[in-house]
């Protein structure tokens, strides 16, 4: 068979050459397509983790929320018990002064409104509880009312009440200074300042 032109080394050379360059190409190609493919496959990993970092955090918070809930629990608990044990007491009520009733019922009139005051206690002060002082315009789910006979009403919720049963409310002005005297006989000790007791 006669030999052509294309049949030439050179020729046969520049064919293997073309072709290596374009498996070349397509190898780089390929080599483009699994780093994107690897790139992604990170991003979804790095994307995977974080989501397992926030339903680990939520996984935490949600056992710490059940752990306190379950102390709430526990102590309410506790203390139903505990009152359930002790005899149950007779309740003596709040009272105030002539003085103290007369000026709340000063201070309801510049105010314009309320229907007496509410008294409670909250763990605060240098002795462990305060007396918590302020207008009520309303009586609450649970409130124990007690009535002056000008009509000034004193409110006060049934935990506070456990702390304050028989006391007395005075209003007292000792030179410059004046204010509210609370004679509580469940006190065991009281601060200097007198804003804060213990049981």
């Amino acid at each position: 068979m006669a030999s052509t032109l294309s049949d030439s080394p050179s020729a046969l050379i520049e064919r293997q050459s073309e072709k290596e360059s374009k498996d070349t190409v397509r190898a780089e190609e390929r080599s483009e397509q699994e780093s994107k493919d690897t790139d992604r496959a990170e991003e979804r990993s790095e994307k995977e983790s974080k989501d397992t970092d926030r339903t680990e955090e939520r996984s935490e918070k949600e056992s710490k929320d059940t752990d306190r809930a379950e102390e709430r629990s526990e102590q309410e608990s506790k203390d139903t018990d505990q009152t359930e044990g002790e005899p149950e007491k007779q309740i003596v009520g709040i009272t105030m002064t002539d003085v103290a009733a007369a000026h709340i019922k000063k201070q309801l009139a510049r105010r314009g409104k309320g229907q007496g005051i509410r008294l409670g206690v909250k763990t605060s002060g240098c002795s462990g509880m305060a007396y918590v002082l302020e207008f009520a315009d309303e009586e609450l789910d649970g409130d124990s009312v007690f009535d002056h006979d000008n009509g000034v009403k004193i409110f006060i919720d049934p935990k506070s009440l456990v702390y304050m049963d028989g006391t007395e409310l005075d209003f007292v002005k000792e030179g410059l200074n004046e204010g509210f005297q609370f004679s509580n006989p469940n006190v065991a000790s009281e601060c200097g300042c007198g804003e804060s007791f213990n049981v």
